[in-house]
């Protein structure tokens, strides 16, 4: 086995959630439900409160008004409400949960108003509430979990939560220790996501105009074809950019299906760029199987054309062709090329090293090359087969940079580093405002490199990950290999293949969506 540097990006558009696995999480006393979802069943409750006797609110009604008339657009019946009080609250939810719990569909709340948390739950304040003491909050506000409970009896029907409620604390002065904002600790039905207004313990903006800031980036984010999780993307860098970034939203939940406003029904394509760098200006940083592993990716996803993905475009850059310009010239004309429902998968085998660390070269008792990395907290860059390892800055190929290429694209994107990794750079990408899953050959407590095994003639994490997508990760004989099944069998696979050397890991965006990424060809 030999050592090496590896990087591999692999960015997910969006695409039809009817070829999603449906899976549901059954609760004690939870009676199994494998029936599918209809995704055309859409039921809304939407709550606007304004009319506080104590800390009143400008826009919480124009918010609830703005965002039911969007919700109907895309075919929500929507029970919209204005200024409620405890029994109604109450009695509306109850109303609401019937008309959910009949079938399995998709079930949305909105509510804007004020909000606060007390033992870890979440309440909902309706108007004329007489809270002096922390004791009163049971009885005057109303939980959240009453809502949560009424979802989880839909059986994993999808249920999409939005809390534009973490003003300021109209009980501030007489409970001053009543923390701050929201809490996102609650306990949630499977297949539901909870989108803040802002992260929690944290207080959101009423806003100055006819809308708050984040019910304002809302509407505006949604559009047609597109995934509730981009929408989230969208929000939280439009919100952060209006509040200048005192308000950040902040996703949680456990969602298994994808959620489309309008749903697309055909198959994507799928654009892949293949990168694979073996050979070096230099030839003391050769890899041995760098460029055979982009190919041997390239002819798994190929397999693929008619089954997960109608079409697929191919451009594939090895060796003396993958130069920094020609990189980042592929990159910028799939960006003009993808449209909305489509897979972007960017792939690269070579060294990754960080600007500015100490280079050191040195055999390992593998005879492999190892370049470490000396200090996380510095950028990362991709080293073109033009670079420069003793530049790497001006001639490497910034992996923010990269980012902010795709960053606006309406895409679920998944990073695969197989080689000496920044683990900052990792977390930084798997944000949710960046929306990107990583999953990583090793992990930042085992090696800092990776191994390449003459066994394979591919990297060890390459060959796990081709072995995944062709059907070894289907363990559940669903037909397809999702996100998560393909992060289990590649790090039980690499972990068993290295005799625990090399333990993958994996970071995941919170509130990030299962989906499909090939179909099963065993």
């Amino acid at each position: 086995m030999f050592r090496k540097g590896l990087i591999i990006f692999f960015f997910l558009c969006l695409y039809n959630a009817g070829v999603a696995q449906q899976k549901g999480i059954q609760l004690p006393g939870q009676e199994s439900d494998t029936t599918a979802i209809d995704f055309n069943r859409r039921f809304a409750l939407v709550i606007g409160n304004a009319k506080y006797e104590k800390d009143s609110l400008r826009n919480p009604v124009n918010d609830a008004n703005k965002v039911a008339a969007l919700l109907e657009k895309y075919g929500f019946k929507v029970m919209l409400r204005h200024n409620l009080g405890r029994r109604e609250m109450n009695s509306v939810i109850n109303e609401f949960g019937d008309s959910i719990t009949a079938r399995k569909g998709v079930s949305f709340f909105f509510y804007s108003g004020h909000g606060i948390q007390y033992n870890a739950q979440n309440f909902l304040l309706p108007l004329k509430t007489s809270i002096e003491k922390e004791t009163d909050i049971e009885d005057e506000a109303v939980k959240l979990a009453k809502l949560l409970d009424r979802m989880r009896q839909t059986r994993n029907g999808l249920n999409v939560v939005i809390l534009d409620a973490c003003r300021n604390n109209p009980f501030y002065e007489d409970l001053p220790s009543l923390p701050k904002g929201l809490t996102d600790k609650e306990t949630l039905p499977g297949n539901t996501s909870v989108f803040f207004a802002t992260t929690p313990g944290n207080i959101a903006l009423d806003g100055k105009g006819n809308n708050s800031p984040f019910t304002e980036a809302l509407t505006e984010a949604v559009t047609d074809s597109i995934e509730f999780y981009q929408v989230v993307r969208k929000v939280v860098k439009q919100v952060k950019a209006k509040t200048n970034p005192v308000q950040q939203p902040a996703i949680t939940g456990s969602p298994e299906d994808e959620f489309y406003f309008t749903p697309k029904r055909s198959k994507p394509t799928l654009h892949l760029l293949s990168i694979g760098i073996s050979n070096y200006n230099e030839s003391m940083y050769d890899l041995r199987y760098a460029r055979k592993d982009a190919m041997d990716i390239t002819m798994a996803f190929r397999r693929q054309e008619g089954l997960l993905y109608e079409n697929i475009n191919i451009t594939a850059l090895t060796d003396a062709a993958a130069t920094k310009v020609n990189i980042l010239e592929a990159i910028s004309q799939m960006k003009q090329q993808v449209k909305a429902g489509d897979v972007i998968m960017l792939y690269l085998s070579g060294h990754i090293v960080s600007g500015g660390s100490t280079l050191a070269i040195h055999k390992n008792e593998y005879g492999g090359k190892t370049i470490p990395l000396n200090d996380s907290t510095l950028q990362s860059f991709l080293l073109p087969a033009d670079g420069d390892f003793r530049n790497v800055e001006k001639t490497g190929v910034n992996i923010d940079n990269i980012r902010s290429l795709l960053a606006d694209m309406p895409c679920k994107s998944v990073l695969f580093i197989d080689g000496s990794y920044n683990a900052a750079t990792a977390q930084n990408l798997s944000s949710t405002e960046n929306g990107v899953a990583v999953f990583a050959g090793t992990s930042p407590d085992k090696l800092t490199f990776t191994l390449e095994s003459d066994a394979f003639n591919n990297g060890v994490f390459t060959y796990a990950l081709i072995k995944g997508i062709s059907g070894g990760a289907d363990t559940d004989k669903t037909g397809f290999v999702d996100l998560r099944s393909l992060q289990e069998y590649i790090r039980k696979e690499v972990t068993k293949l290295t005799n625990n050397m090399q333990v993958p890991t994996a970071y995941f965006p919170s509130g990030l969506s299962n989906f499909p990424i090939s179909k099963s060809l065993q």
